[in-house]
């Protein structure tokens, strides 16, 4: 027993540096030890025929963004994808991940948070898992968007970023611009709110501090209907009161510690908005709080023991809920449907199998709906924004859909959004798993006869 114990200790402490393996293998275009990697630590199929690293990633669930510098540098950032089917060491260690590569080769690595879970959620995060633990630290759990920051040596400053995309990154012409202008929306709104995160303001706070990388939360509930990206989820306006950027933590770059909130807080001194730290330790007590709406979205606890470093377990708020089957639906197109389930398996347990129901017949729908948008856009540019022309198009193709196309065209004319285009749709299809995957495959037979044609 003794002996199992240094083993799985040492197996805890080892993660971050076998994420570490997987990252310089994929900079060194290294297929064969990625399939390794992949095979041990990430759910890969070993019988799967994998011959591209593109391939690889796609099996696993890992989105990559490549960017380029005018200097040559190249930047690439690391991230789970939309929809993960099975959650492994690879798969939680890519939340973002930043590596910078100069002309010579030289590589720098930057890591952030791992994914972490929702209380019950995943095997590891269930309460009976953590009966072993000690509960060492809760802080209350803001709902925002994670930024983080690190001092590149290679580029000679500090970068800002969210977990996806980096600041130099211009969203609207989809390539890396001047690295001293900010352009993501997502990074210029929380400048707005929290100017120390100017690039130049940073040289000031951080100085002595390049050796972490440092998290934040930038919170505000306002929308903006102008832009991409705001910051938090559509629940923020619910849970939080005002705009403002918190310092979460750090993790240090040697190797790679995550430091407890109270440790950070001490090192970044007053110089940050610092996460708000519990004073309970008592799990039910947090639960009450919780439950009784007083710390907004909810709260983080961190569990530590001799063989586990940390395990960082959300516990949120009822609001978080969703009551409808096209709120299901919604979370299932967003993305966000692993933060709903486990709370939903206790409070509906009809949504809750409707869920698991969709789960995997969403991401297939989206997919085609946005071939079949793309081809309504074809038709509006032949036709000079005709829609009764297009409409007739349709109607004179015999496999033409037509289920649902209002909703398609108004999509695709940028008149509603996507996932209301999806809710919509199913509440058409009324939810029901066997007509969508019908209508799939009818729109997917007649897209195949205009590709044809």
């Amino acid at each position: 027993m003794q002996k199992r114990k240094e083993n799985l200790k040492e197996e805890l402490y080892l993660i971050p540096q076998i994420f570490k393996e997987f990252v310089i293998s994929l900079v060194n275009n290294d297929l064969e030890k990625l399939k390794e990697l992949a095979i041990k630590h990430g759910g890969l199929d070993s019988s799967i025929n994998i011959s591209t690293i593109d391939q690889l990633l796609n099996k696993i669930d890992i989105t990559v963004k490549m960017f380029q510098l005018s200097n040559g540098v190249v930047v690439l950032s690391l991230n789970y994808g939309k929809v993960v089917r099975r959650w492994e060491l690879l798969q939680r260690w890519s939340r973002g991940t930043y590596v910078i590569i100069d002309r010579s080769g030289n590589v720098e690595l930057f890591f952030s948070f791992d994914k972490f879970f929702n209380l019950d959620e995943e095997e590891g995060w269930r309460l009976g898992d953590l009966t072993n633990l000690e509960l060492v630290e809760a802080t209350r759990k803001h709902d925002g968007t994670l930024m983080i920051t690190f001092y590149s040596n290679i580029l000679g400053q500090w970068i800002l970023a969210t977990r996806k995309l980096p600041h130099f990154y211009n969203i609207y012409e989809n390539k890396i611009d001047n690295v001293r202008r900010i352009v993501h929306p997502q990074i210029r709104h929380a400048i707005e709110i929290e100017p120390k995160l100017e690039l130049d303001n940073l040289k000031v706070v951080l100085d002595g501090l390049e050796s972490y990388v440092h998290m934040f939360e930038a919170v505000d509930p306002e929308r903006y209907p102008d832009e991409q990206y705001n910051l938090g989820s559509e629940y923020a306006p619910l849970t939080e009161k005002e705009k403002y950027v918190v310092y979460l933590t750090a993790r240090r770059l040697d190797d790679l510690y995550l430091l407890r909130y109270l440790e950070a807080h001490k090192l970044i001194g007053n110089n940050f908005r610092k996460a708000e730290v519990l004073e309970t330790k008592d799990l039910s007590e947090i639960e009450r709080l919780v439950k009784s709406k007083m710390l907004g979205e909810g709260a983080v606890l961190r569990f530590e023991s001799e063989e586990i470093p940390y395990r960082l377990v959300k516990v949120k708020n009822v609001i978080m809920f969703v009551q409808t089957e096209a709120s299901v639906v919604l979370a299932l197109v967003k993305g966000v449907i692993d933060d709903i389930l486990p709370i939903l398996q206790r409070q509906n347990k009809k949504l809750y199998e409707k869920a698991l129901e969709l789960r995997d017949v969403i991401p297939s729908l989206v997919e085609i709906v946005e071939k079949y948008a793309n081809l309504i856009r074809k038709l509006l540019a032949r036709y000079n924004n005709d829609e009764k022309k297009v409409r007739n198009w349709l109607k004179s193709r015999p496999n033409a859909v037509r289920a649902g196309i209002d909703f398609i065209i108004s999509y695709a004319k940028g008149e509603i959004t996507l996932e209301d285009a999806i809710v919509y749709l199913t509440r058409q299809l009324q939810y029901r798993k066997d007509r969508i995957i019908e209508w799939i495959r009818k729109v997917e037979k007649f897209l195949s006869t205009v590709d044809s044609s």
